[in-house]
């Protein structure tokens, strides 16, 4: 037999015995009900009688419109109560209704007033004695009833509790012993479950409990072993696959040293390039200061002077990044401070004559390149033609002197449009947020003549000028106001930049 037929059998028994007591108390029960109807009637009818003899109290002390209201309104509830209860004697509704009668007399009478006539005040004296004594009678006829039928409640109660009680022993005794057999059985089918448990727990996978029956503890016991077989196959799964990852690792481990071995060497031969471009390009610039020794037209010596400072401002950019870890950008303020300091002794313009605001700024190979030749181009055009005949210049910062020369380098965050642009598509990829610099080169040197177009002209070095700003997608602006300036601005991506 299993669990639930057991339990059936044990709730089929109190049911049946139940049964039985609802049957022997039923009489009982059917006999009391109607004593304790009457008993709880009684009881309101009383409460109510009380009310009432409260509000006769109030009307003598202070006569008024709201009080016999009040009363008339109570006096309808209990005479309703009477109509509801049984086998009520009739001396109770008769005095019910002469206290109504006294009541209604009473309050035709006139207010108790000091003008009013002796036999009046005697007559209402009269009326509410009676009053007070007929409520007081109904509430005593009302109490002995209801006492009388609270003692034949008790009684029968004790009866039926006394069946009942005896008809209870004889099922608890009977539930008891079904109990004590289902526990016994459940007891020892928990223990089994407990050591099969234990034996899995102890890492004894595939162990499998004891079955005995058919119910619902067996059932349990065939869905554990059904788990033990099952977590004996995970834990050969997972072993032969953590063999597998545990080779995968080895061999990653293996192509990750292969790759940093790999690294190593790019690292080695782009450093090694680095040094060897810069090397050639020395070896270009020595080559012609050899060739400038024996030149001697003037106008040949200053193309082949400009050719020098333009191979030695790509070479100081080879020369920061071979002496520096990241080989794809550049400090360019030190490389611009390098760079003037150098064409100052290559022209013999005193560096004190030259004021620069350079913003501390990296910026990549491809970019750096172009724009380094772009700041030698303006400055060397500055000192070879801003001062003729002139061989030094004051520079002062912020304040009007003559001669001098002012670089500035400044950055700002902004949103820039990058190249590849297009007003069909205004939330492309090429509006993002990006570094705006801006390059100022200005003297108040004699200035461009005015009939010359920076941008259509035969001269190398503004020619050459106007590739190199187009090179880094920037604009450039040419400003004629005591002297010469030229502003050149150009964006770089937020991503281009350490």
């Amino acid at each position: 037999m299993n669990l639930k037929n057991r339990f059936r059998l044990v709730i089929f028994s109190m049911v049946a015995l139940l049964v039985s007591i609802a049957v022997i108390v039923a009489i009982g029960i059917r006999h009391t009900n109607v004593q304790i109807q009457k008993s709880i009637g009684m009881d309101t009818l009383i409460v109510n009688l009380h009310e009432l003899r409260i509000l006769n109290k109030e009307y003598l002390a202070t006569p008024s419109d709201r009080v016999t209201q009040q009363w008339k309104t109570k006096y309808d509830q209990i005479k309703s109560k009477l109509i509801q209860q049984q086998n009520m004697p009739d001396d109770v509704t008769d005095a019910l209704n002469g206290l109504h009668q006294i009541f209604e007399r009473l309050t035709s009478l006139p207010e108790a007033t000091s003008g009013i006539a002796v036999s009046q005040k005697r007559l209402r004296n009269q009326l509410a004695a009676s009053l007070n004594f007929e409520s007081q009678r109904i509430i005593d006829w009302a109490t002995d009833i209801s006492m009388h039928t609270k003692d034949g409640i008790v009684l029968d109660m004790k009866l039926a509790g006394a069946l009942a009680l005896s008809i209870m022993l004889v099922a608890a005794l009977v539930v008891i012993a079904i109990m004590i057999v289902t526990a016994r059985h459940i007891f020892l089918s928990i223990n089994r479950l407990k050591e099969g448990t234990e034996e899995i727990a102890s890492g004894r996978l595939g162990f499998q409990v004891k079955q005995v029956g058919n119910d619902e503890i067996a059932l349990l016991a065939t869905a554990i072993n059904q788990m033990s077989s099952e977590l004996m196959d995970s834990h050969e799964s997972l072993h032969k696959q953590t063999v597998q990852l545990e080779t995968e690792m080895v061999e990653r481990q293996a192509i990750n040293e292969a790759l940093k071995s790999s690294l190593r060497e790019k690292v080695v031969l782009l450093h090694e390039i680095q040094h060897r471009v810069k090397n050639n390009l020395l070896t270009i610039s020595g080559i012609l200061a050899l060739q400038l020794s024996r030149i001697k037209d003037d106008e040949s010596k200053d193309a082949f002077i400009t050719s020098m400072n333009r191979i030695n401002a790509m070479t100081k950019i080879h020369t920061k990044l071979y002496q520096s870890d990241n080989y794809s950008f550049i400090n360019f303020k030190g490389y611009m401070e390098e760079l003037l300091l150098e064409l100052s002794r290559s022209y013999g313009f005193p560096p004190e004559n030259m004021i620069t605001d350079i913003e501390d700024i990296s910026i990549d190979i491809n970019t750096a390149i172009p724009t380094g030749l772009i700041v030698n181009e303006l400055v060397s055009n500055v000192m070879k033609h801003a001062f003729p005949g002139e061989e030094s210049s004051e520079l002062e910062v912020r304040s009007r002197q003559d001669n001098r020369i002012i670089i500035e380098l400044k950055v700002r965050e902004d949103l820039a449009v990058l190249p590849g642009f297009s007003p069909e598509t205004p939330n492309s990829e090429h509006r993002t947020f990006a570094k705006q610099v801006t390059l100022s080169v200005s003297d108040n040197g004699i200035g461009l003549p005015p009939h010359i177009d920076f941008r259509n002209t035969e001269s190398v070095g503004l020619s050459l000028l106007v590739q190199l700003v187009e090179q880094i997608n920037g604009n450039m602006e040419l400003i004629r106001d005591d002297g010469t300036r030229f502003i050149i601005t150009f964006s770089i991506d937020q991503e281009k930049t350490p």
